[in-house]
């Protein structure tokens, strides 16, 4: 098993098995993992805490995937989003990454994908910061 606490992810999409599976994974890697059922939760979710990644569900009900990434723009705008849908085309993806996107997992995804996405955008915040405080 991996180190623990390597930093917090937040999942968030409407199917159950998709949270259940990426919250397995993402804990294996030493995250500490929360989620959300929805669009609105996550909002409110993201009012009360800092994450340092999110994967993110497009097709939601209620609040889209594409909703909360613009109200994350103003709210969160450091907070990296990774999008997780299962819709493939160029116009979906143009939008997510318009709206400051990180990356777009299409579903289905593997487990190695996840774990290297999340290790790679949360090892590299932490790096950058780290570079930036020892520059001061």
């Amino acid at each position: 098993m991996a180190e623990a606490n390597k930093g917090t992810v937040f999942v968030v999409d409407d199917d159950e098995n998709i949270i259940k599976a990426m919250m397995r994974i993402l804990k294996n890697e030493g995250f500490e993992v929360y989620a959300a059922s929805n669009g609105k939760n996550a909002l409110d979710m993201t009012a009360r805490r800092k994450f340092d990644l999110m994967f993110l569900d497009l097709m939601m009900p209620g609040f889209s995937g594409l909703d909360v990434m613009a109200f994350m723009q103003v709210a969160r705008p450091e907070m990296p989003i990774v999008i997780i849908s299962a819709l493939s085309d160029s116009a979906t993806k143009d939008a997510a990454f318009d709206l400051g996107a990180y990356d777009y997992l299409t579903k289905p995804f593997s487990p190695k994908q996840v774990a290297e996405i999340a290790n790679r955008v949360i090892c590299s915040e932490s790096e950058e910061s780290e570079s930036t405080e020892t520059a001061d």
